[in-house]
């Protein structure tokens, strides 16, 4: 059974995500009458996308680089900055924060832009109230990443065995490969793969919302004796 100083440690190697996106033309970069937007996915298409809509990367960036400097107090020196080719880097003495933009994988003729918050530092710092209100409507998906393959069969078991109230919302294939929970009216659903675990809002809401059903979540696996393998460690 977890504690809740090891459900938190989770978030050390975990990825806070969310994402947005449109039409190719409506990217800043995009030109009418000279540009065309892509019919196919390739190579040249991404880098297209990408140079598209560098300009937007670039001030989604510079305005969350001085959204957490400001909410964190930090100095000059202790930021580093970079953005190039549609893509932005912000580390700090607590996390890093990244914004890009590509092609939609789905849809060749639209693009996507993506935040990311990672590389935590300190478990604590996800839920700081600090943190959450620099990224409170910028992700919408917590990923953790397991650091050897999962087994799900016996997730799966333990949560048929120990956990009765999530066990009728299982949702696995008959290979037990994979692993789906949505109970009706909870914060978050999650999709478990052998590598990685990603937690979801479900019904709208914020980044609160998120961190504290993904922490709940992870905790009632543990209570079940199906504990998540978190980073650095695992069973």
């Amino acid at each position: 059974m977890e504690t809740e100083d090891e459900v938190m440690r989770a978030f050390l190697g975990a990825s806070l995500r969310g994402c947005e996106g449109g039409r190719v033309r409506r990217l800043k970069g995009f030109v009418k009458g000279a540009h065309f937007e892509p019919e196919a996915h390739s190579p040249n298409a991404a880098a297209f996308v990408r140079k598209a809509g560098s300009a937007e990367v670039e001030a989604r960036a510079q305005a969350l680089y001085d959204r957490i400097r400001r909410a964190f107090a930090y100095k000059r020196r202790e930021l580093v900055y970079s953005c190039e080719g549609g893509s932005a880097v912000i580390k700090g003495p607590d996390f890093e924060a990244a914004v890009q933009v590509g092609q939609d994988p789905e849809e060749p003729r639209s693009y996507r832009i993506v935040t990311e918050a990672g590389g935590f530092t300190r478990p604590e710092v996800v839920a700081d109230e600090t943190f959450v209100e620099v990224f409170r409507h910028h992700c919408d998906t917590v990923v953790i990443g397991f650091p050897r393959s999962l087994d799900i069969a016996a997730r799966i078991d333990a949560l048929e065995d120990g956990a009765p109230g999530l066990a009728e919302y299982l949702e696995y294939p008959a290979d037990a490969s994979s692993l789906s929970v949505c109970v009706p009216g909870a914060p978050v659903r999650l999709e478990l793969r052998p590598d990685h675990a990603a937690f979801t809002l479900a019904n709208g809401g914020d980044l609160r919302r998120l961190i504290d059903g993904t922490a709940r979540l992870l905790a009632e696996f543990g209570r079940a004796g199906a504990g998540l393998v978190l980073p650095g460690g695992g069973r």
